[in-house]
């Protein structure tokens, strides 16, 4: 294991700052316990006082002896209020209330305690990282010391992000330490190196790619420009990690296993730069910038799977991650439905265009029963929901009854029958394609060349 001098000790710091910061939650979370334990305690008791009073007042307690209270005759006049002491659990005599062993809100044992297994926990994790990214394969140790006490601290954000969205104020004081590392990190990575990118992805941009979540407060109908400086930050990595080559090997697979999804939130959510995403798919097919865009997406995934065949990578991530593989398949089809409109569009679309052969190749391998074309349905295998999910989307979304309706309708190209390997004959809707009439009323704006030209002839 290697060790990258002075930055050990620095990483140390930043690592340091995560324990305290655990330590604090923790003994936050502790105080709210003992303070909610409190409120509950107090309210116990003055029901047991109301109870005992209702008793009192309604006769139920008659008399009193050395032994304590005895049941009594129960007045008539109050049988309202002997009802509603009875419904409340009164047994005919007054209970005391005990109070349970006291909590205090300061504790110095629970606060040692919590902070010695803190600092152990911590400590393991971090081991296990320097076993991972500081050996004799990997590269850049400097950069590295950042890098293993990063990844702890992203650990922490990763688990508080499966319940709150990532700019929870709850998660901020970790975001600032990650981007403190991160910034001092990457000081230490050579310029013409990716693996910076590779860093920005799996610490800033995951979060949101994991749930295809977007910024707090971003809607459909709305311009947002927080939405537009997180998707600049998406092609910003995109485009680093396909134009800078990355030495560490490992780093490189990262790259592999993410940038897929990165493709996919992009592609998702690229008509926020139209001002709103409703409605946006016309307006971003006449953008230049945006068509350009789409063409390099689909060149750097096409890109991709061949680096996958050819380091061999690509039968572990059919073996082990099927949904990489899946989600590769579908963005690959979702560009190009957006690609083969873009084309009828500008007025240059032609039956024996390679994007519209490549499209219904796609279509072919997309619902074939062949697991090795099919990666939906080998992700289906491992998880059957989320495999129809998106299957049916990149296959029978609105964008897929445009494709099937060039293909078929203009083209007179044989489309694929559906086997229902993936999705059910009860789906209904979702295993069909859109209606011809339904397609040109949807994408009468992108079909209006086409259908002009064929009202001429």
């Amino acid at each position: 294991m290697h060790l990258g001098g002075f930055h050990f000790f620095s990483g140390i710091l930043f690592l340091a700052c995560c324990m305290a910061l655990t330590s604090f939650y923790v003994y936050a979370a502790y105080v709210i316990c003992v303070a909610c334990r409190k409120t509950y305690v107090e309210i116990k008791r003055r029901f047991y006082d109301f109870r005992n009073y209702l008793g009192t007042i309604g006769g139920v307690f008659s008399s009193v002896d050395e032994g304590g209270y005895q049941a009594g005759s129960v007045n008539p006049s109050r049988s309202f209020v002997v009802l509603v002491y009875a419904f409340m659990g009164g047994q005919g005599h007054p209970i005391a209330f005990e109070d349970p062993p006291p909590l205090f809100f300061l504790n110095q044992t629970f606060f040692k305690q919590s902070s010695l297994l803190i600092i152990f926990l911590i400590s393991v994790v971090y081991g296990l990282q320097r076993t991972e990214w500081m050996g004799n394969e990997n590269t850049h140790y400097k950069a590295k010391e950042y890098y293993v006490v990063g990844q702890v601290v992203f650990l922490h954000r990763k688990v508080m992000a499966l319940a709150l969205h990532p700019e929870n104020i709850l998660i901020r004081p970790y975001t600032v330490v990650q981007e403190a590392i991160y910034s001092r990190g990457v000081r230490y990575l050579p310029e013409e190196d990716g693996e910076r990118f590779v860093w920005k992805n799996q610490w800033f941009l995951y979060l949101y790619s994991r749930k295809l979540v977007r910024p707090k407060g971003v809607g459909d109908n709305t311009i947002e420009p927080q939405m537009v400086q997180l998707l600049d930050r998406y092609w910003e990595t995109m485009e680093g990690m396909e134009t800078h080559g990355i030495a560490d090997p490992e780093m490189k697979k990262r790259y592999a296993f993410g940038f897929p999804v990165l493709a996919t939130y992009y592609a998702l959510y690229q008509g926020h730069y139209t001002g709103a995403l409703m409605n946006s798919g016309k307006i971003l097919r006449k953008t230049d910038f945006l068509i350009g865009r789409n063409y390099r997406i689909l060149h750097w995934l096409d890109q991709l799977e061949g680096s996958w065949k050819q380091s061999g990578l690509l039968s572990e991530i059919v073996k082990t991650y099927p949904n990489i593989a899946a989600i590769h398949q579908g963005t690959t089809l979702d560009v190009l439905q957006d690609v083969s409109l873009t084309i009828v569009l500008k007025g240059e679309f032609s039956c024996d265009h390679s994007m519209i052969e490549r499209l219904h190749q796609e279509y072919i391998n997309a619902m074939s029963d062949d697991p090795s074309k099919n990666y939906f349905l080998l992700y289906s295998k491992k998880n059957m929901r989320q495999a129809k999910v998106l299957y049916q989307s990149s296959v029978y979304g609105a964008r897929g009854g445009a494709a099937n309706y060039l293909l078929s309708h203009i083209c007179g190209k044989k489309m694929p029958n559906e086997k229902f390997n993936i999705s059910s004959p009860k789906d209904g809707l979702l295993t069909k394609f859109y209606s011809k009439k339904r397609v040109e009323f949807v994408f009468r704006e992108e079909l209006k060349p086409l259908l002009m030209s064929s009202e001429k002839q």
